[in-house]
């Protein structure tokens, strides 16, 4: 049985005792309901310290704070806080403390399992401060195991705290304020870099009702996907510049007929250079695309896809290829007069998230509406305060982005199907593949109720 430590109990002026350096709670909390108890009766259990000496040799980096202090505190933080505050600068103001003499002021690890036991007795430490003092124990030399024994919990449970100490400063307290959950936040610091972790942050808190990004997965994946884009758009364009292709718009330049000019061999792209006629375009997916600047014949195949890897699915293939006719389609916006304003101001706030996250990224691959850095709710917000043609082009690009989605869900194709895919034969000189026509073929022999 280990002997009672060596206690002593003095009077000392409160001026001369300081707060301990590693102590784990950095907000004592709301101490005005404990002030005016201490005002009438004083401290009523006092306060634990040791001599401020030893605290000084074992945490150097704190001097300062504890330079012309004679005691640190171990336990009593709170008291003392609230005897400061009903002291108001009375520097004459002492409290009755019990002194510890013994090893515990000479053993940091010790003195930080001391804090955390204490604190955890009175009131549990919020997730960020429990893991500053593992990580505060950690430098003293302990293993996670030995922390965990001595803190009354499991090895992965000090393991999982510490990894929340990679996460920024912002979101560290966004976890003890309970808008970061833990699990989301373990999520975060698996990413590389703070510069990550927020931008995921914002894409989960920077989106409406409707958002399409409800959880941490989600935005991880839509910020690496963006990343990805900036990326790759920013290589695609200094290599442009680098070999002397001049970067267009298609849909602006050629209008409708710019599947025409689109050039996917690497015969026809090197044949077009020399002629003095290749152009390029950063497509939605960040990389080049290639057209020639000569007039085309008309009976020439419109492109449909990037060559697709060996195994690629056909039905991936298809729905690359139908969304280039889709941007097509999205580039030109019918004219509608402003009384029309209740009925598409009405649809765009009325869609769906799919459809809303596909019309956006069409439209940004048109370069048509708010920047594309913005995030996906304050974005279409701006669209929705937006002047009329862009209200009306966000529409168009809407109702087009539900005719696409609707095709992707179908298991089987249905009448409203082949109307689409019918539009964009005729408005985008799209050329259905094999497999769009075996399924179309489908479509004709299966009875009419069954085609709805």
């Amino acid at each position: 049985m280990k002997a009672d430590p060596e206690l002593e109990y003095r009077i000392v002026p409160i001026t001369q005792v300081a707060s301990h350096p590693a102590h784990p709670r950095t907000n004592p909390g709301d101490i005005d309901e404990l002030t005016p108890s201490i005002e009438a009766l004083g401290v009523l259990i006092a306060p634990v310290v040791i001599p401020a000496e030893p605290v000084v040799a074992l945490w150097p980096d704190h001097a300062g704070a504890l330079a012309g202090k004679d005691w640190v505190l171990l336990s009593g933080h709170r008291r003392m806080a609230a005897l400061t505050q009903a002291a108001n600068d009375d520097g004459d103001t002492t409290v009755a403390v019990t002194v510890r003499r013994d090893g515990l002021a000479y053993d940091p690890a010790a003195q930080l399992t001391f804090m955390r036991t204490d604190n955890v007795a009175r009131a549990p430490l919020t997730p960020m401060d429990e893991a500053r003092s593992f990580q505060q124990a950690l430098k003293t030399g302990l293993s996670q195991r030995q922390i965990a024994r001595q803190s009354g919990c499991s090895q992965p449970h000090v393991s999982r705290r510490l990894a929340l100490m990679k996460l920024p400063a912002e979101l560290q307290s966004r976890i003890d304020s309970g808008e970061l959950a833990i699990q989301d936040g373990l999520r975060l610091v698996e990413l590389a870099g703070h510069e990550a972790m927020l931008g995921v942050w914002r894409l989960l808190v920077d989106a409406g009702p409707d958002r399409w990004i409800t959880t941490i997965d989600r935005a991880v994946d839509e910020y690496t996907a963006r990343h990805a884009y900036k990326t790759l758009r920013a290589a695609s364009i200094a290599r442009a510049a680098d070999t002397g292709t001049e970067l267009i718009d298609p849909t602006e330049v050629f209008g409708p007929d710019a599947p025409r000019h689109r050039l996917d061999s690497s015969v026809d792209i090197e044949a077009a250079r020399s002629g003095g006629v290749l152009v390029a375009a950063v497509n939605g997916d960040g990389e080049l695309e290639y057209y020639t600047a000569a007039a085309r014949s008309q009976t020439s195949p419109a492109p449909q896809s990037r060559q697709a890897p060996a195994g690629t699915p056909p039905r991936l293939i298809v729905t690359r290829a139908r969304e280039q006719a889709a941007i097509i389609m999205a580039s030109a916006a019918p004219r509608l007069d402003e009384a029309a304003a209740d009925i598409v101001d009405a649809y765009v706030d009325s869609a769906d998230a799919e459809s809303r996250h596909l019309a956006r990224r069409w439209l940004l691959a048109l370069q048509i509406g708010p920047a594309a850095d913005l995030p996906a709710q304050p974005w279409w917000q701006q669209v929705r305060g937006g002047r009329w043609a862009l209200r009306v082009h966000a529409a168009h690009a809407l109702a087009l982005a539900r005719s696409e989605l609707a095709v992707r869900a179908h298991g089987a194709w249905n009448d409203d199907d082949r109307s689409w895919l019918r539009r964009l034969i005729d408005q985008a000189g799209y050329v259905p593949t094999a497999w769009e026509r075996d399924r179309l073929r489908d479509l004709t022999d299966r009875p009419p109720a069954a085609r709805r």
